[in-house]
């Protein structure tokens, strides 16, 4: 049998755990209520009433693991209906989840933000009344509701707020994959643990055409992702938008491209190919390698003690301790600890094999391949970062209509386009600049034509 154990941010879960709880009551209890912090609650006829300003929060350390949960949470298997009351703004990690025969909540408009795992484990919640105005959705903040096996997207105005489940073609009419609209694709749906190693149910997501914009962290932390198609419509990639997407095989960026942010596709360590088809698109740094700056987290862990500051023996041990940290972002990609060299040089440190598995962890410091064309931004990139690059062949000059050969229908689509009547593809625009100026005009067409009937 297998044991499943969350990923990433879902991993965290395991930290949020709530204290026990009774067995569920059997009548309704007399009215009980108190104070939790800046916030009033009381609780009557199974109904939970919390009032007051700011998040609703429970107590934690500063790994995020909760210390103290609110005080009704003793009460969690007599609440079947929670009123949160305006001015609060935000429900906090694993804050209200956990309550085995909550049916419904009621969000003020003052609540914007659903905080990881927020209303996670809630089997009978299936009405969230005022849901309309969160505009934060975190990781997994509601997963194991019913609300969300009813409704496996969120879209508002065209925007995918948060999906989760098992059918991943997104609808028709979405425009924009908002900041981790995908957080869910961590959880213990999509992975397994066995043997020692992790594994992950393959997860393909459909996007339909009309996405623009992937924002920043849509996709990050998702494990279980192993295969997405991209629409010709996206523009651009926001930052950390597929950050440790580690099961990651191919992508395609498509000839709209024209950004990719900052480690967009950082420690993608399946990915093979990275195609890019817009010779012009903008790959920030770190936009794709299997590197990770351990240094911050060491620092975060370290009350910004960083790596400079630290003995050989300290450094080594502050890896070791990521390494066997079971909240780790993960496990495995501890063993990539020490890549960098920016971070802190390997002489004088001896790791052990249990920590990397690995004979000379310089060597990692590598990714798949880089497709594009000669002399684009994407070799460029490729030959900043030491990554491999295989050109993408060009087309043949004149051939607009990419039919393979070069006749009277090209100068016709040409001179449509020309003309405002007809749109080309990016790699149909490169064909149509016959005499490679960068330019496409009438100068074109003409050249197309004489090619065509011989004068040239």
């Amino acid at each position: 049998m297998k044991n499943v154990i969350p990923f990433a941010g879902a991993a965290l879960a395991l930290a949020f755990a709530l204290p026990g709880l009774p067995a569920a009551a059997e009548e309704a209890e007399p009215a009980t209520g108190g104070t939790w912090h800046d916030l009033t609650w009381t609780l009557e006829d199974h109904t939970l009433i919390v009032s007051g300003e700011g998040e609703l929060a429970a107590e934690t350390d500063r790994l995020g693991r909760i210390t103290a949960a609110p005080d009704w949470s003793t009460h969690a298997d007599e609440i079947y209906d929670i009123i949160l009351t305006d001015g609060i703004t935000g429900i906090g990690s694993r804050a209200l989840a956990g309550y085995p025969h909550l049916q419904q909540i009621t969000l003020p408009a003052s609540l914007t933000d659903l905080s990881p795992y927020a209303l996670s484990d809630n089997p009978e919640l299936s009405a969230i009344d005022g849901i309309g105005n969160v505009e934060t959705f975190h990781f997994a903040c509601l997963s194991g509701t019913a609300y969300i096996a009813e409704h496996p997207f969120i879209i508002r105005d065209g925007r995918l707020y948060y999906a989760e489940g098992t059918d991943l073609n997104v609808p028709e009419g979405v425009t924009e994959i908002m900041p981790f609209a995908f957080g869910n694709l961590t959880g213990e749906t999509y992975l397994t643990y066995a043997d020692g190693r992790f594994g992950a149910v393959p997860v393909t997501v459909m996007l339909p055409e009309g996405v623009e914009i992937i924002h920043d962290n849509a996709f990050a932390f998702c494990a279980g992702l192993t295969e997405i198609e991209l629409p010709d419509s996206v523009t651009s990639i926001g930052a950390h938008a597929f950050y440790d997407c580690v099961r990651l095989q191919s992508l395609t960026l498509g000839e709209n491209v024209e950004s990719v942010g900052e480690q967009a596709l950082f420690n993608c360590k399946s990915l093979e190919v990275l195609t890019v088809s817009n010779p012009e698109t903008v790959l920030s740094e770190e936009a794709y390698g299997l590197c990770y700056n351990w240094e911050r987290a060491i620092e975060a862990r370290h009350n910004d003690e960083g790596p400079r500051r630290m003995s050989d023996a300290q450094y080594e041990k502050a890896l070791a301790d990521l390494a066997a940290d079971p909240y780790c972002l993960d496990t495995e990609l501890a063993a990539f600890a020490v890549h960098f060299p920016e971070t802190k040089p390997y002489s004088g440190i001896s790791f052990s094999s249990t920590l990397l598995g690995i004979s000379d962890p310089a060597n990692l410091y590598t990714a798949g391949t880089i497709r594009g064309y000669a002399d684009s931004t994407a070799q460029r990139f490729a030959e900043q970062n030491a990554l491999a690059f295989e050109p993408i062949e060009p087309p043949l000059p004149g051939d607009v209509n990419l039919d393979g050969v070069v006749d009277i229908m090209d100068v016709i689509r040409l001179n449509r386009y020309l003309l405002g009547a007809q749109t080309l593809t990016q790699r149909e625009r490169m064909a149509a600049d016959f005499d490679t100026n960068d330019h496409i005009d009438e100068t074109d067409s003409l050249s197309i034509l004489r090619y065509v009937v011989g004068m040239r």
